[in-house]
């Protein structure tokens, strides 16, 4: 998630977690002080006017507890009141709570996918049938590949144009635009994990198999990992692998290169 846009359940957490640490430090003060307040009866005897005075400062730390325990527990009360910006999540129709609106990808509370986004607005989703099991599944136009959640079968997706914009296609550099697909070439060993939890996410698959596709690439046979995206994206995408420790590069979509090897 972005640093503006947060789900409500993680700020609840987060208000809590908070909370947790401070009615313990209020509890404690308070029991602290009140222990010390009875003990001032027995070290203080013969000094009336000191035990007064000692009782006084006590007490008002162990006020001061109580103060910090009651002001915890009314911040995580009032946490659990935010009402939030409901936002349906395209795979299971449950909404998740933000306190705005959602521009960035993030993963349902309910289903645990992966929701995208491009350019801050979400990428439509269609319904693909597994040719396998006949199991329908709802997948983002923008991956290519796909593994059955019923049989796990891989599934390679066909691309689906993207409507373009009125005026596009005039004359001058944006006539020339095009696609590039993102090639994974190496992986340091050092960071595998890393490494395949993006690939996971970019590629739509469990992380054995990110992991298994991850082992094939090379220079002479790169993983594709992103097919068919505009250049910005697919420069912010090669930028995300190396990051975490992958060297990338683009390749312009509508030429032909040995193709990426498929799961067994």
């Amino acid at each position: 998630m972005g640093n503006q846009v947060r789900k409500i359940a993680d700020i609840q957490e987060s208000a809590w977690t908070q909370a947790s640490g401070k009615i313990a430090a209020g509890l404690g003060i308070f029991l602290v002080a009140a222990c010390l307040i009875y003990a001032a009866r027995f070290a203080f005897v013969g000094l009336p006017r000191v035990l007064e005075i000692v009782q006084i400062v006590l007490g008002l730390v162990a006020l001061a507890g109580v103060g910090l325990l009651g002001a915890a527990v009314y911040t995580g009360i009032e946490a659990r009141r935010l009402p939030g910006i409901g936002f349906q999540c395209p795979y299971c129709d449950n909404s998740n709570k933000f306190d705005g609106i959602p521009t960035e990808t993030f993963d349902c509370d309910f289903c645990n996918r992966t929701v995208h986004f491009d350019g801050g607005v979400p990428v439509p989703v269609r319904i693909v049938s597994c040719p396998f099991c006949q199991t329908d599944h709802r997948v983002a136009v923008s991956i290519q590949r796909y593994v059955c959640d019923h049989c796990n079968r891989p599934l390679e997706l066909a691309a689906q144009p993207r409507s373009r914009p009125s005026g596009a296609a005039g004359s001058g550099p944006e006539k020339l635009a095009q696609n590039f697909d993102v090639l994974l070439v190496s992986v340091d060993r050092r960071h595998e994990i890393e490494i395949a939890l993006k690939i996971q996410n970019l590629m739509v698959v469990n992380l054995p198999d990110a992991r298994r596709l991850m082992a094939t690439a090379s220079t002479t046979s790169p993983l594709v990992v992103t097919h068919s995206v505009p250049q910005r994206k697919a420069e912010t995408i090669r930028r995300q692998l190396q990051d975490v420790g992958a060297t990338a590069t683009l390749r312009p979509s509508n030429e032909t290169t040995p193709t990426s090897p498929r799961l067994n």
